[in-house]
């Protein structure tokens, strides 16, 4: 939503109804590019060099022992060459699925074409230096402190 080249790029790709009121209308870009993988790789394509650009300058400015990057597609866009460790969140299936349909709105058929798209979970998890469960089974917490005061150590 900031970067005026890259927003030039998906208007010019895309169409003007790419952004609304200002933003990425998200569900605009979705119906387009989870039904054509041409499209999603035009995408990701635009959208992965000037995020991992942007993440890269804004962790430069940081003064913190560490700092975490967030990123859906870590290595799908190759923004994991850029980091030290990464932590993967795992979650099982059927949660997932019921978390985006809450989050976004959507339905399951959505979600699981959308999954089909990305990195099969269980390989990327075995990608991970750390992983955090996040299966309402065990608690959060304190996997997030043990991870805080490991990298706080350095």
């Amino acid at each position: 939503n900031t970067d005026a080249e890259l927003i030039e790029m998906i208007i010019q790709h895309f169409g003007d109804k790419s952004y609304a009121d200002g933003k990425l209308d998200r569900q605009y870009i979705a119906a387009i590019v989870f039904n054509d993988r041409a499209k999603l790789e035009l995408l990701n394509s635009l959208t992965h060099p000037a995020t991992i650009r942007h993440a890269d300058e804004w962790m430069q400015k940081q003064i913190a022992s560490y700092v975490i990057k967030e990123a859906a597609l870590l290595f799908e866009s190759g923004a994991n060459q850029h980091l030290d460790k990464v932590i993967g969140v795992f979650a099982p299936q059927t949660m997932r699925i019921e978390r985006v349909i809450r989050r976004d709105n959507v339905s399951k058929e959505e979600v699981l074409k959308r999954m089909s798209k990305q990195m099969d979970e269980e390989e990327k998890m075995k990608r991970c230096d750390f992983v955090v469960m996040n299966d309402e089974s065990q608690l959060l917490l304190p996997q997030v402190i043990k991870l805080h005061e490991l990298f706080s150590r350095k």
